[in-house]
């Protein structure tokens, strides 16, 4: 099944053959992805990996993440950490029942995960429980989620348009770089 949404055609696979025909066999000619309008804001499309389509480039940051961030040795070298950072969780828990504290089970969670991959790239906690730091860290991301999600009218028609077109009048406007 297909669907058209203005300019973009998006196809519906519901059976898992034709998933498996998709994935396996005809996976470059679907593996690259349309970028939004907000993406080319600050030239994501040129460096992230989620951007980029499938070439040289994108194959060299591929075997980076494969080989350096998700390796299984480097998972392995990371386990005392993640371990630590469920101790550290518990520990908070643990200290909010015994002060019979309500817990913010979504807040604490992103704290951990924040605090997980803070130590990973930069070696150091970016935010403590209990602290508006993380929330603020989480209001941030949930903006950026926000922004970034938001449909453009030119993501979907008038894309030739799209460099002539005041970026305010689409939807997303320049709200990305003025708030960030």
């Amino acid at each position: 099944m297909s669907l058209k949404f203005g300019t973009r055609t998006t196809i519906v696979v519901s059976s898992p053959d034709i998933a498996k025909e998709f994935l396996q066999t005809h996976d470059h000619a679907f593996s690259s992805r349309s970028i939004p309008d907000v993406g080319r804001i600050v030239d994501h499309e040129k460096y992230s990996i989620v951007w980029l389509p499938v070439g040289e480039k994108w194959r060299k940051l591929r075997r980076i993440s494969k080989e350096y961030v998700f390796s299984v040795q480097s998972l392995d070298a990371s386990e005392l950490l993640r371990q630590t950072k469920v101790k550290e969780l518990v520990d908070h828990v643990d200290r909010c029942c015994t002060i019979e504290k309500a817990v913010n089970i979504g807040g604490i969670a992103f704290t951990t995960s924040l605090n997980v991959l803070s130590n990973l790239m930069f070696s150091m906690d970016f935010t403590q429980y209990d602290s508006s730091t993380s929330q603020k860290f989480k209001d941030d991301v949930w903006a950026l989620l926000e922004i970034g999600g938001k449909p453009n009218i030119t993501d979907f028609f008038f894309r030739f348009l799209s460099s002539l077109i005041p970026k305010d009048w689409c939807g997303v406007g320049m709200c990305m770089v003025t708030e960030y």
